[in-house]
């Protein structure tokens, strides 16, 4: 404001910016005083005067000394003290004869009707009271927007606000869980890389929701909107990383000279770099569209234009959850009537996305619900629109927690609770003796992502009947899993990758080398890492009705012999 020699506002308008910028923009020896600014009427250049008025409606508050207090409010406060400096409230004679002057009007007539029905209000308020002891009471430090000096905003909505608390407590209990159970370490969520932690990026766009956002409208609207279109863009990111590794061996086969790009893109930090890092700059490009709350600072404009962006950002990633699910329904469509929507839910889909994907419809849903209620209830009830936003913002939050983790950790705990009394006494090894059970194995490790593993283990076993290892068998090991970026690379410590080199240097050197000196070098790890994947199929529905056949059928043997 201090750019500009002249303001044409209204008394209102005008006190209420003054006290805005200097109260949220100024600081400290830079605030605004009363003195800054002279307030001068305006004064028409024409005037069209009518000899009778019809109807003349009086508002006796504009004459009411009793509402300058602050307990009225600053803006309403300082609005009434203005106008009775400059404004209409003491128009006299003296302004009528300024305005002839100016438009050279001979005559001009004015009707003091409110004036003089108020002139009692007047003397009672105003026999003791100066030109500058008004002044002195405008733009008083000691008044706010609310009873205490930590107010900031300007329309400060506390029944709101206060529903930030059951937010929290649903982002914090969903990382109490995440934490203290340790599921950060399950492979459902390891695949998700950033999505398991973006359920703060859901409370940071409620957080802009509340009274915070009144301090500055246009930079605290464009960061619920950067919050909004990053989430979206690591959500839509999360689900071509899952199709992409499920597809990832496919476009090896298909695109051999790009192997080593396609691992590296399959990689952890790959999926780091394309799921979190690029899309928060890819945000912040698209975040170019909150350049209208800086541009427009019609408030009532923002609270329509950001739910609307909000909601098209929601009904854009729920079309394209739909089509992925369709597109697996459709592809998969004799398997599921064969098996079942559980074994295609579960099963084919170890890392629940699917389930995700479904999900996604509740937060469209209560975007949609929450505006029909803006459009429905009477927006005068301040305290009813509160409560319900309050619900529906709760909600939200709670189906962003769903969608960014919170599916995976309800199903996690629940096998945790459904599976608490099984026991599996059998070794790995023993249990992958069975034919069948080898060939569900291989199936479930391609559905996981760990084909790599079974791969190897495979190979190695292939080698055991010879008990000797040559060198083109090293070699062959060595060029498709122990190479970074191979086709099937495994994951296995530094220690062991130096000791299978040393293994093939005395390969090299002897011709061969004895077999249970490669599996001492690789067995344990591969087997610690089958035994992971493995035990996450002992919990399927699939291995549970196997084991329940081989269980029948053990009996009947038993019986029958």
């Amino acid at each position: 404001m201090r750019k500009y020699d002249s303001i044409l506002l209204d008394p209102y308008i005008f006190s209420f910016y003054v006290r805005f910028y200097r109260d949220v923009q100024m600081t400290d020896g830079k605030f605004m005083e009363t003195s800054d600014f002279v307030a001068f009427p305006l004064i028409p250049y024409e005037v069209y005067s009518f000899s009778t008025i019809k109807s003349l409606t009086l508002d006796s508050s504009l004459f009411d000394y009793e509402q300058t207090s602050c307990l009225d409010g600053p803006d309403v406060s300082d609005a009434q003290n203005f106008r009775w400096l400059s404004g209409y409230s003491n128009f006299s004679q003296t302004d009528l004869l300024i305005i002839q002057g100016v438009t050279g009007r001979t005559q001009i007539s004015a009707n003091y009707s409110i004036i003089s029905q108020q002139v009692g209000k007047f003397s009672s308020n105003f026999t003791d009271l100066s030109y500058y002891s008004i002044s002195s009471l405008l733009l008083p430090s000691t008044c706010y927007m609310c009873e205490t000096s930590g107010c900031f905003g300007e329309d400060f909505s506390p029944v709101l606000d206060y529903w930030i608390i059951p937010q929290f407590l649903i982002v914090f209990s969903y990382f109490v869980l995440f934490f203290g159970l340790k599921l950060y370490k399950k492979p459902a969520m390891i695949r998700r890389i950033g999505l398991p932690y973006c359920s703060l990026l859901g409370f940071s766009l409620m957080i802009t929701f509340t009274g915070l956002s009144r301090t500055c409208v246009g930079f605290w609207y464009s960061v619920s909107l950067l919050v909004m279109i990053w989430w979206f863009f690591i959500y839509i990111t999360t689900i071509a990383q899952f199709y992409f590794l499920r597809n990832l061996y496919s476009l090896i086969v298909r695109f051999p000279k790009r192997e080593k790009l396609l691992k590296m893109m399959a990689s952890k930090k790959g999926g780091f770099l394309m799921t979190v890092v690029m899309t928060f700059f890819l945000s912040i490009i698209v975040n170019c569209v909150s350049t209208f709350f800086f541009i427009n600072e019609d408030k009532s404009l923002a609270d329509i234009y950001r739910p609307v962006v909000i909601l098209v950002l929601l009904i854009l990633l729920w079309i394209i959850g739909l089509v992925s699910v369709i597109y697996d329904v459709i592809t998969q469509r004799k398997s599921i009537i064969r098996d079942g929507l559980r074994k295609f839910f579960f099963y084919d889909d170890p890392f629940y996305l699917r389930v995700d994907l479904l999900t996604l419809i509740l937060p469209v849903i209560i975007a949609i619900t929450s505006g029909l209620e803006n459009l429905l209830v009477d927006s005068s009830n301040t305290y009813i629109v509160q409560i319900l936003a309050g619900i529906f913002n709760t909600l939200a939050c709670f189906s962003f927690t769903l969608l960014s983790g919170g599916n995976v950790l309800i199903i996690e705990i629940y096998k945790m609770i459904a599976n608490r009394n099984v026991k599996k006494n059998e070794s790995l090894e023993i249990e992958l003796e069975n034919s069948e059970i080898l060939k569900i194995f291989k199936e479930y490790c391609q559905k996981e992502f760990s084909s790599e593993n079974y791969e190897l283990y495979i190979i190695l076993k292939s080698l055991k009947e010879s008990n000797v290892v040559r060198l083109t068998d090293m070699k062959d090991i060595e060029s498709q899993f122990i190479q970074p970026y191979s086709k099937f690379e495994v994951n296995i410590p530094s220690v062991c990758k130096k000791e299978f080199y040393a293994l093939m240097k005395d390969c090299d050197k002897d011709g061969q080398i004895g077999y249970e000196r490669l599996w001492d070098c690789l067995g344990p790890d591969l087997l610690l890492n089958l035994s992971d994947t493995f035990k996450r199929l002992q919990e399927t529905s699939t291995y549970k009705k196997w084991e329940s056949v081989q269980s029948y059928t053990k009996h009947i043997t038993d019986v029958n012999p």
